[in-house]
């Protein structure tokens, strides 16, 4: 068989043991050894391939284990050509051993590529321990069913599903022809004129290309080389044209491709984070935070346009001239930013929020990603310019029933409101002293400003809770 289709091609990899729950360990091999990882090489459609599979128990126990040939690792999803255990010339999605402890069993893998599924798949065999129904581990498979177009099974337009290519490696993906019809068959070309640059039609014969009864033939191969990872694309056709008498007939092969997944490249270019939340903090003074800004790309990013571009934007401050900054690959960049409550006029602000955004850009990519800085008033105490240990604000009592009062000292020209959470003034008085009655239950601030004995403007601020 062409390319070597009648032999095995087993990827080996380093020993690996599958570890259960209830501390028995298994070993998959071939004839050529212990394996993690299988591969099975092209096979056509049409054809059948069998290998054989030894899994070992090397525990001192003995247990029953499931062996289930799925779509995905450790899930019972559906199996699907082109895999199945062979038992006895019966194909089943599911065997199960009995392996006494330190005993072995061999079982068999048969692969029937299916007529009308053609390319590259990938299956597990999950592993599922003394009937239970979490798996323990998963034995990667890679298959590859070659696409045969047949004469007598003549078809318009095939679909054939390449999927988790790696970006840059060159994979050829064989097309077959079997004449199955009762006389010779002209091939004329094969030819796209619609694939993207990173595919191409190699043609293994120069045409008129004649096929004689029940003669199969490789006469070119699909060249995919995908660019990107995250792919998702369907491309195509390539048509392979025939000739029977003065008829010309054509199959459309479209081609639907998948490159491997890199997660960091499904996020956005750059991420922001805080180390954790701004303390509660008095006006007039400042806490910090440190942000960090975290790339998730394989070459360097160009950091530029920082601005706090939302909300609150006057209770937050950082460092503009850190940048432009270059970013290395997967790199982290870290700088502190304040939150800084300085608003007494009209009123004193309790919360802010703001957004931070940068801009991110390379030869290939580019991201405007944003953060949103939230920071709140710490109110239990003198607070403002001035302020200090001579101002006292007195509120009887706290939490208050009904009715109560509230007094000032320290502060001249001194003005009391009392303000609901969201800044909504709910009474007001100028003076040093103000009668508290008619308001209903919940939360509330008294804020009282005016001069200090040195004539600062100061602001003294707390929280009233009324029963």
């Amino acid at each position: 068989m062409i390319f070597g289709m009648t032999r095995l091609v087993f990827l080996l990899c380093t020993f690996v043991c599958l570890q259960s729950i209830y501390g028995g360990t298994y070993v998959f091999s071939t004839t050529a050894g212990t394996i993690s990882e299988l591969t099975i090489p092209w096979t056509r459609q049409g054809d059948t391939l069998r290998l054989k599979v030894t899994l070992k128990n090397t525990s001192a126990s003995a247990h029953s284990v499931k062996l289930s040939l799925n779509q995905l690792p450790g899930n019972l999803t559906k199996n699907g050509s082109p895999l199945f255990f062979d038992v006895g010339g019966v194909l089943r999605d599911s065997i199960r051993l009995e392996l006494g402890a330190g005993a072995s069993q061999e079982f068999t893998i048969i692969d029937v590529p299916a007529k009308f599924v053609a390319g590259r798949h990938q299956r597990f065999i999950n592993v599922y321990e003394d009937y239970s129904f979490q798996a323990i581990e998963a034995l990667p498979i890679e298959v590859s069913s070659a696409l045969t177009l047949r004469k007598r099974g003549f078809l318009e337009d095939v679909l054939v599903e390449l999927r988790g290519l790696k970006p840059g490696v060159v994979e050829y993906f064989p097309v077959y022809f079997h004449n199955d019809s009762a006389g010779t068959q002209v091939l004329t070309e094969f030819v796209s004129t619609t694939l993207p640059p990173w595919i191409t039609i190699q043609n293994k014969y120069s045409y008129p290309l004649v096929v004689v009864q029940n003669e199969v033939v490789n006469f070119g191969n699909i060249v995919v080389t995908v660019p990107d990872p995250n792919m998702e694309k369907l491309e195509g056709p390539a048509y392979m044209i025939y000739m029977n008498g003065s008829d010309t007939s054509r199959t459309g092969i479209s081609l639907y491709i998948t490159s491997v997944a890199d997660t960091a490249l499904l996020k956005p270019c750059i991420e922001f984070s805080l180390d954790g939340e701004f303390a509660p903090t008095e006006i007039g003074q400042t806490t910090q935070q440190t942000l960090r800004i975290t790339s998730n790309r394989h070459h360097p990013l160009r950091i530029s346009q920082p601005k706090l571009s939302w909300g609150d934007v006057e209770g937050f401050t950082f460092e503009a001239a850190t940048f432009p900054v270059e970013l290395p690959a997967f790199a982290e960049l870290a700088f502190p930013v304040t939150f800084a409550p300085t608003t007494v006029v009209p009123f004193v602000k309790y919360r802010y929020a703001a957004s931070f955004t940068a801009h991110a850009e390379s030869d290939s990519t580019s991201c405007d990603p944003s953060i949103t800085l939230a920071g709140v008033v710490k109110i239990d105490g003198a607070v403002g310019r001035g302020g200090g240990q001579d101002v006292h604000l007195l509120i009887s009592s706290n939490p208050m029933s009904g009715h109560g009062t509230i007094s000032i000292e320290g502060l001249s020209d001194a003005v009391i409101e009392i303000s609901d959470m969201l800044g909504n003034s709910r009474a007001k008085r100028l003076g040093s002293d103000m009668e508290v009655a008619g308001l209903s239950a919940g939360a509330y601030i008294v804020r009282v400003s005016g001069r200090d004995v040195s004539g600062w403007p100061a602001v003294v601020s707390r929280l009233l809770i009324i029963q």
